[in-house]
């Protein structure tokens, strides 16, 4: 349990590393074609984060997983916020 509560408390530092790495190989558009294989990358980042922090590497899936939940509820939230305030009359 400590490890995860220092990957926790490194969350935005592995957040910003894994969008660097992300951004880097594949930029806004990830294209679906065959030769491309984001999870297998993905995967490789994650290894390369826990190697570098000396964590399990499962934990730092753990982690990675909550940071995309959150943040995709977050843009859930803001979706649901520009719809209600477009159907609001001017």
């Amino acid at each position: 349990m400590a490890h995860l509560d220092a990957l926790r408390a490194q969350l935005e530092d592995l957040k910003g590393r894994l969008v660097q790495r992300i951004d880097a190989a594949y930029g806004v558009y990830v294209s679906d074609r065959p030769g491309n294989q984001p999870r297998l990358d993905l995967r490789a980042t994650l290894f390369d984060l826990a190697e570098g922090y000396n964590v399990d590497p499962y934990a730092v899936d753990v982690v990675a997983r909550d940071v995309w939940r959150e943040d995709r509820a977050a843009g859930a939230e803001f979706r649901e916020a520009l719809q209600a305030a477009r159907r609001q009359p001017a």
